[in-house]
């Protein structure tokens, strides 16, 4: 995104400033470290911008400037302005705001205030910032980013504003509250003595006494009038006469001494003041384009030397504008037409210099809605890979709906930033129009509206995703823009939903290639982790973990890369230390991805997998209903967002079961939303597995031997090694109950033989029966290494501390079976029976359902076999129990 330098630095003071030592004292006096805010509020002409200037100049602290106008109402550019500024008092000072505006859509502002006082809190010296000419903000987003930051940056940052009228701040508080230094237009008053000392310097007559008096009195020494005078008064032949004829308000006073000053200007000033007056800011080759001529350098110069309401904005002096007011003026004296013409030749200048922002300026002020539609085609893609949706949105807005329905592309690009900020029936409604439209879409129109639709029918799971998203990149071509991107995402998904997933990574190893070359980080983010995810899904946890670890690396050691967008990376992580078996690590990685994820407003794009993870790790460490809280708290934030919406409700369901909780589990097992997941869809591999686990249960052989059957030769014929493991863990508790233990043994065998090779031990946490305990005792010595580092991982998660009646999974996780045990009385029939069913997995409420009594008579047993084993809970009573071979 292109600033202007103009922009970051202060105006120059024009030659014979009058030096104002008593609001500059007044300056000092009020610069406390505790007020944070110094509000300089005036009417136009009271020349805040120059005391500021001036004060700054007479002050040791750094500052950075913002010079504001129209244009930094959209967010985006205030903050890119607002990083900039900041990056000349420190440079790594903006990285936190670099990588948010990398983002599709800006955090909100509570977050980027966050952010903005972290980074702010290294200056330990007093810094000032200036925003000059606040009063153009309109933006609320804005006016509370600034109310944040004067509440939360340290004592050491000030932040001063220049305004005509007081922003919507909380001001009444910081007056309260001592934290707030104003000057105002009483302040900025000329006195009678600097009143003197200005004419003194402007004039080369001197003015009596009383002259100056009755001057300072009609103006209310108000500088702008003063300025007016001292201008008329130089070719004045009567200056008594002069001071006697005018009087009254601002307004009045205004006309009347630029008509008196206008009626001293040579010809050519007057034309050349007239043919630029439509400009913002200017150069002498701006000028000379607008004018015909060629010698705006040498007019700019007299200008300047005659003071005459020109301002310059650089130190080379390259860069004017005119005083408001007296633009404001110039602009009031030329004819409608022709300030039309005016703005349209501006226009074709910077469109020459490929400022094309500026050009649709002057081309909506010259109401050429054609050439706007076409610039604003033009610059369109970039402002989408800048997130400068607001400015787009606010052309757009400015232009009558007859043209915008007229131009085909320009109505894609409204539906798109209809999209982008959340308005999603609106760009649906805007698709439907497009396709009654009777004027055919060229290729690229078609390609971008297909892109649109590519992601709308992947957010909701459409089938038809993956016809649209290679549609869309068939009539988009090779060039590398925001709407291939936006096609190349949809389309790996599409791939993945439909089982292929190698060419899936294929499209996300190609959309990394692309961000590299386009250098748009937070694309090549967004890819990794679809290729990692995908690569653990196909068993690969080593290599998805590396490429996850080789960028997070990348992004945080890279030059001019914000480390935010590395610690977005920790989700995936957390998952793959999880997958491993390394709970208590991946629980803080995953804790601060998903924060950093929520901070970002990034849910809808990369929320779920974490936050179920998270879940499990909690359960599986004994916070069973905080798991199952959070996992409802997801389902419900979720219904909008289909894939994450059922991935929630399926690890709930999960869950349920292992607390024993197959009534409640049963509810999601027979909705019509689970039953509908089908392979080739992860979802339908999902639905498989929790079907089949619930058959498992509930001693559903038969259905259960189906379900796992058609899952394992999918898995098998697909690469889907994650799976796969948990459906042959599965397969050997199958085939374990029905008394098969050869295969129950040759099932478990292949699935430690699959997990060693991709380094996953969470399978076994998830379906662990007491059991599988034997069965892995059994066969470690075909696996030694492995087993045993299964073995511990399940004996370490269950040190973390257990429940009483903890689930099959609970038990495993904290098996020890080290250690001697002493029977101190022999056991009932009824109490090995118990126990038998406990080592089996079964909750106190499955005990109880199975045997036909009621929970409270299971804890009763429960707590009599405790005691005669000299044991504390499940866990030892199960180690206990195979040692003296009751079970």
């Amino acid at each position: 995104m292109y600033l202007l330098p103009t922009k970051l630095t202060p105006p120059q003071l024009r030659s014979g400033y009058v030096h104002r030592q008593r609001l500059i004292d007044l300056f000092h006096e009020n610069f406390l470290p505790h007020r944070k805010l110094a509000l300089v509020s005036a009417p136009a002409g009271y020349g805040k911008t120059t005391l500021v200037i001036d004060w700054l100049h007479n002050q040791p602290h750094p500052f950075a400037w913002i010079g504001l106008d129209s244009s930094e109402n959209d967010p985006v550019s205030f903050l890119a302005y607002f990083a900039q500024a900041f990056k000349t008092l420190a440079p790594a000072c903006s990285s936190a705001i670099e990588g948010i505006l990398q983002l599709p859509q800006l955090p909100p502002m509570e977050v980027i205030a966050g952010l903005l006082v972290k980074e702010l809190s290294v200056f330990r010296q007093p810094v000032i910032v200036i925003l000059d000419d606040y009063h153009v903000i309109q933006n609320p987003a804005i006016h509370q980013l600034v109310q944040l930051l004067i509440a939360h940056t340290p004592e050491t940052v000030h932040l001063v504003i220049t305004t005509r009228e007081d922003p919507p701040l909380a001001l009444p508080r910081l007056r309260v509250r001592d934290q707030l230094t104003e000057i105002r237009a009483r302040e900025l008053r000329f006195s009678l003595e600097e009143a003197a000392d200005f004419f003194q310097t402007s004039l080369s007559i001197p003015l009596k006494p009383e002259w100056i008096e009755s001057l300072d009195r009609r103006t209310e020494g108000w500088a702008a009038g003063l300025q007016l005078a001292a201008l008329s008064l130089a070719n004045c032949p009567n200056i008594e006469s002069f001071i006697a004829s005018f009087s009254g308000s601002h307004r009045y006073l205004i006309d009347y001494l630029i008509d008196e000053v206008f009626l001293t200007l040579p010809a050519a000033t007057l034309a050349f003041l007239k043919q630029t007056c439509v400009l913002k800011r200017f150069n002498a080759s701006l000028c000379d384009f607008l004018t015909g001529q060629s010698n705006a350098a040498a007019m700019l110069h007299t200008l300047e030397q005659s003071n005459l309401f020109i301002i310059a904005l650089d130190e080379e002096r390259a860069w004017y504008r005119y005083h408001p007011l007296f633009a404001d003026f110039l602009i009031s004296e030329t004819e409608a037409p022709e300030r039309q013409r005016l703005h349209a030749r501006a226009a074709q200048w910077h469109e020459l210099q490929a400022d094309l922002p500026s050009a649709i300026d002057h081309t909506l002020a010259a109401t050429d809605y054609v050439s706007t539609l076409s610039l604003i085609n033009r610059l369109a893609p970039e402002l989408f890979r800048q997130g400068r949706i607001a400015s787009l949105m606010h052309w757009i807005d400015q232009i009558p709906e007859s043209h915008i329905h007229s131009n085909t592309q320009t109505s894609i690009y409204r539906a798109w930033a209809w999209f982008l900020t959340g308005q999603s029936g609106r760009a649906r409604t805007a698709i439907q129009q497009l396709s009654l439209a009777k004027n055919p879409l060229s290729t690229s129109e078609q390609g971008s509206l297909m892109a649109l639709q590519a992601l709308l029918a992947d957010f909701s799971h459409d089938e038809n995703t993956l016809v649209l998203a290679r549609n869309a990149l068939d009539h988009l071509g090779q060039e590398a823009s925001f709407f291939r991107f936006s096609a190349l995402f949809p389309l790996g998904h599409a791939l993945h939903q439909i089982g292929d997933t190698e060419l899936s990574n294929q499209v996300f190893r190609e959309t990394i290639s692309l961000a590299e070359e386009t250098s748009q980080p937070f694309m090549k983010l967004l890819a990794i982790l679809n290729l990692a995810y995908n690569l653990n899904e196909q068993g690969q946890r080593p290599q998805a973990a590396a490429l996850c670890q080789n960028w997070q690396d990348f992004f945080q050691e890279g030059a001019n890369t914000p480390l935010l967008i590395a610690e977005l990376l920790q989700t995936p992580l957390g998952i793959f230390h999880y997958e491993g078996g390394d709970l208590q690590k991946a629980a803080p990685l995953l804790e601060k991805g998903i924060g950093v994820c929520e901070q970002l407003g990034l849910g809808a794009v990369l929320g779920g997998d974490g936050e179920h993870t998270l879940a499990l790790i909690r359960f599986f460490l004994g916070d069973q209903e905080g798991a199952l809280a959070s996992l409802q708290n997801a389902i419900r934030l979720s219904s909008h967002l289909p894939r994450v919406h059922f991935l929630a409700r399926n690890v709930h369901c999960f869950l349920l079961m292992k607390a024993g909780r197959l009534t409640e589990a049963a509810l999601w097992i027979e909705s019509p939303d689970f039953l509908k997941a089908q392979l080739p869809s992860p979802n339908g591999e999902l639905r498989l597995l929790n079907q089949a686990r619930y058959f498992l249960l509930t001693h559903q052989f038969e259905p259960a031997q189906a379900l796992l059957n058609e899952l394992q030769e999918f898995l098998e014929s697909h690469q889907r090694g994650r799976r796969l493991i948990s459906c042959l863990i599965l397969q050997s508790e199958l085939q374990a109950q029905i008394d098969n233990s050869a295969q129950a043994n040759e099932a478990l065998l292949s699935a430690v033989r699959l997990a060693a090779k991709g380094g996953y031990i969470s399978p076994f946490l998830e379906d662990f029966s007491a059991d599988l305990i034997f069965r892995l005792q059994h066969l470690q010595s075909a696996n030694p290494e492995w087993i045993a580092a299964i073995l511990q991982t399940l004996s370490d998660t269950g040190l973390a501390g257990a429940p009483a009646d903890v689930s099959a999974v609970e038990v495993a996780a904290s098996l020890t079976a080290e250690g001697e045990v002493e029977v101190f009385e022999s056991l009932s029939e009824r109490e090995v029976e118990i126990l038998q069913l406990i080592a089996r997995g079964l909750s106190n409420q499955q005990i109880a359902d199975r045997l036909y009594i009621s929970v409270g008579t299971v804890k009763w047993h429960a707590n009599h076999i405790f005691n005669k084993l000299g044991v504390k809970n499940r866990i030892q009573a199960v180690a206990a129990a195979q040692e003296l071979g009751l079970i």
